[in-house]
């Protein structure tokens, strides 16, 4: 059973309670119930907005941290394909990549990287890129940063 993403299960209780809140205020004429489902909304956006904003900053440090101390492979795209979001035009990727680290055995890594406009038709299936891997957790894959609308630090 998968679990609902983070962000889901934060608005669930609260946002049920809103409209319970909202729906009791209509039926009952009470103008307390209206403030309360404000509370509550306002609430819920300050909590989500600081656990998004802490979740990405964690995600930054860690990729910032592989780019640095990372061990250099290459890696196979298997597939690609966009999440529909993008920064400054470039868009986010989702890769299916093969990885290959030397002396180990190749294996599969899921990315998502937000890559440069210049650099997107350089990755089609089946090409190989330059990837950085976490050496204490292979799972954790970053792309070159030459990929990347920030090129190389």
């Amino acid at each position: 059973m998968k679990l609902l993403p983070p962000f889901v299960r934060v608005a669930l209780v609260p946002g049920v309670l809103f409209w319970a809140l909202i729906i009791a205020g209509a039926t009952t004429e009470n103008d307390a119930l209206f403030w309360a489902a404000g509370a509550v909304a306002a609430v819920t956006i300050i909590v989500s907005l600081t656990l998004k904003i802490r979740a990405s900053q964690v995600r930054n440090a860690a990729q910032t941290r592989i780019r640095g101390e990372g061990q250099p492979a290459t890696a196979q795209v298997i597939s690609l394909d966009t999440r529909g979001g993008s920064y400054n035009d470039n868009p986010y990727v989702d890769l299916e990549l093969e990885v290959n680290v030397d002396g180990k055995p190749p294996y599969r890594a899921s990315v998502t990287a937000l890559i440069s406009k210049l650099a997107i038709a350089r990755i089609q299936p089946n090409c190989r890129i330059a990837v950085l891997v976490d050496r204490n957790d292979t799972s954790q894959v970053v792309v070159d940063a030459a990929l990347t609308p920030y090129g190389r630090s």
